[in-house]
């Protein structure tokens, strides 16, 4: 058995499909999530290679992205490597591969030998794509990469393609509710933030560093240092960048000066421009 759960609700006939709704849902934020219990077991359908190293790594990679370690970082990246210069047909093995590069960019882990990481995600994701165009992950990586290149339109594009793939997928809803947000799109934006936090409330948390962000671009300072109190960091930073890279905002917001709320005007639009180390 991977998981169970039992729901107590009002049963009316109006409500029915409402309820089957509902707990489609929750079954699939708990088990079906991109790497949760089913996502390591489940067979992938487009040139899975039956090959145990290659399975291996693939299990490496759900393992390194529910803790971001960094110091797994650059053999998660070898590994994913060598699994699709053997098995070019493997869609999955080029997705994961296109995720684990853009963390180079965005959470600022050294660069791996080879080509510029973005510029190897994107050529990955589109690999996997044209391999299998319901790729979900794929699409997500593109949407990723394109993001952190700038280019909105192919981000956004990609973002939607995968929204419809897959709805629930809470890491890609809350990933790209992000970017919208950022890209100036707050109000959607924010609204998928939301969900994802009211669907899953132990998950990510550097989620409230952007709402924290809303908060500040509509002028409720108290709400913004409540949001940020609630976020936690990736866990990223060294001892040399102890918060750059780790809640976007969080550290610049403390140090913001005003009166009662910690803000003035001019310095809560310069915290809500996009930093470097974005998640």
């Amino acid at each position: 058995m991977v998981w169970s759960a039992s729901f107590d609700r009002d049963q009316k006939a109006a409500d029915l499909f409402a309820l089957q709704d509902e707990i489609a849902r929750e079954v699939a934020t708990r088990i079906a999530q991109p790497y949760g219990e089913l996502a390591r077991t489940a067979p992938q359908a487009v040139g899975r290679p039956d090959d145990l190293d290659a399975y291996r790594c693939r299990l490496a990679f759900y393992a390194y992205r529910r803790t971001l370690d960094r110091a797994e970082y650059p053999r998660v990246v070898e590994c994913l490597r060598r699994t699709v210069a053997h098995h070019p047909d493997y869609a999955t093995g080029w997705a994961t591969l296109a995720m684990a590069l853009v963390d180079s960019d965005r959470f600022g882990f050294p660069a791996p030998a080879g080509p510029p990481p973005l510029e190897e995600a994107t050529a990955a994701a589109r690999r996997a794509i044209a391999l299998d165009a319901n790729d979900v992950r794929a699409w997500q990586a593109l949407m990723l990469a394109s993001y952190l290149r700038s280019d909105v339109t192919e981000g956004q594009a990609a973002g939607e393609r995968a929204l419809e793939l897959n709805p629930n997928d809470l890491e890609l809803v809350g990933e790209y509710g992000m970017r919208l947000a950022m890209a100036g799109d707050w109000d959607r934006g924010t609204a998928m933030i939301r969900s994802v936090i009211d669907r899953d409330p132990a998950g990510v948390r550097f989620h409230y560093s952007i709402l924290a962000l809303d908060a500040i671009r509509r002028g409720e300072h108290a709400e913004a240092l409540g949001l940020l109190d609630r976020s936690s960091p990736v866990n990223v930073p060294t001892s040399a960048e102890p918060t750059r890279r780790a809640r976007p905002g969080h550290a610049r917001c403390r140090r913001c000066p005003a009166s009662s709320t910690g803000w003035t005007p001019s310095s809560a639009s310069a915290t809500s421009r996009p930093t470097a180390g974005r998640p």
